[in-house]
């Protein structure tokens, strides 16, 4: 079909589980597949069109590199919409914790024979480029991709809702980890969507969907301090998804 959407779906620094739920989706992918072409997914396919003009832009993984800063841009200018996947394009996620040691510092760590390489600290999408839409989580829900994308072919702007994870807690009965006084629990801060998958299953949220509107740091770092937690174990948490979100800057120094 001539009139099928472009899509094109790209990778930076990231482990890759994001595009992992995609692949996984099968049938539900087949479907879409009847709708878009997919001209670039090196995950899924060997036959990719090389940086060809797509209508829509899947981004995944934090930039880390001056090279990736060039390819990102050149993403954006070759498609009509560009959308950041996963917590390390928003936010740079975990790669966004080296961001407080030197640079230098840490290529000597990490590449022992000092190869060649430009790192630079890893952010979000949004610092380089225009973002239309966002999925979040680390993974994303597979439920909302297909809405997000069920969106993008009708012409809609896509719009998550932001409550807190505690929201989802509730609805399903659960027994909260931070009332409990065991589990130091982000799910008060960090946006739903995931149905309360960690907590349901008596893990404490670790916020890897990033800040929900409402979101309060300061006041659930008070709330953790008064439960015996030190600043240095509140900050390490804070950081793991949320280094860069404005949210959660400076919260712990103050």
């Amino acid at each position: 079909m001539d009139n099928k959407v472009k899509v094109g779906i790209f990778k930076l620094t990231s482990c890759a589980g994001c595009q992992m739920v995609i692949v996984h989706m099968e049938e539900a992918l087949l479907e879409i597949n009847k709708y878009v072409s997919f001209e670039y997914f090196k995950m899924a396919t060997s036959k990719n069109e090389e940086m060809q003009p797509v209508d829509i832009a899947l981004v995944e993984g934090a930039v880390t590199t001056s090279e990736e800063v060039e390819e990102l841009k050149k993403i954006r200018k070759n498609s009509k919409v560009l959308v950041a996947i996963g917590s390390c394009a928003i936010t740079g996620g975990i790669p966004a914790m080296k961001n407080d040691i030197s640079q230098v510092e840490l290529e000597r760590y990490v590449y022992k024979s000092m190869m060649p390489f430009a790192s630079v600290k890893a952010y979000g999408l949004n610092e380089y480029v225009p973002v239309d839409a966002y999925l979040y989580g680390c993974p994303i829900e597979e439920d909302e991709f297909l809405q997000l994308m069920a969106n993008l072919l009708a012409g809609i702007s896509p719009r998550f809702p932001a409550p807190s994870v505690c929201k989802e807690c509730k609805i399903k009965g659960n027994y909260c980890l931070l009332v409990q006084g065991k589990k130091a629990c982000l799910g008060p801060i960090t946006r739903a969507g995931c149905d309360a998958l960690c907590p349901s299953n008596g893990y404490p949220c670790i916020g890897c969907r990033g800040p929900s509107l409402d979101s309060n740091p300061r006041s659930l770092m008070e709330i953790l301090l008064d439960k015996g937690y030190s600043r240095k174990e509140i900050k390490k948490l804070f950081e793991l998804f949320n280094s860069q979100a404005s949210e959660f800057v400076g919260v712990t120094t103050q």
